[in-house]
């Protein structure tokens, strides 16, 4: 299981081999249920998982342990809004269906004020 995998983002592609847990113990194998923490250096992820595929939120940390991004599933598809954030403030909100974008992405500059729609 790479990264790719996971969050298919060729931004985050790296070539070590991911760390798993649950409720703070290693995982051998795929995850099946509940909220699961990734270590794949530099990053770090918690993705909720139901009957082994991605459903609901995930977190995406930098080496700094900031949230670079937030994402949703449903049945291993995006689904919902999806967040970009650069030092803890929203940069890009775009929203997904199914796998394909949908609606319009909106760009905010650091102080949050609305750039581009």
């Amino acid at each position: 299981m790479t990264l790719e995998s996971l969050e298919n983002e060729e931004d985050l592609e790296t070539t070590e081999e991911p760390f798993i847990f649950k409720d703070g113990q290693p995982v051998m194998g795929s995850p099946t249920d509940g909220v699961y923490e990734i270590h794949q250096p530099p990053w770090k992820l918690n993705v909720t998982y139901k009957d082994g595929k991605k459903n609901g939120e995930t977190i995406i940390y930098d080496e700094n342990n900031q949230i670079i991004k937030r994402l949703f599933y449903e049945n291993d598809k995006l689904n919902g809004p999806t967040e970009i954030l650069e030092n803890g403030k929203v940069e890009t909100v775009t929203t997904f269906k199914n796998n394909i974008l949908e609606g319009p992405m909106t760009g905010y500059y650091p102080s949050g004020v609305k750039r581009l729609e």
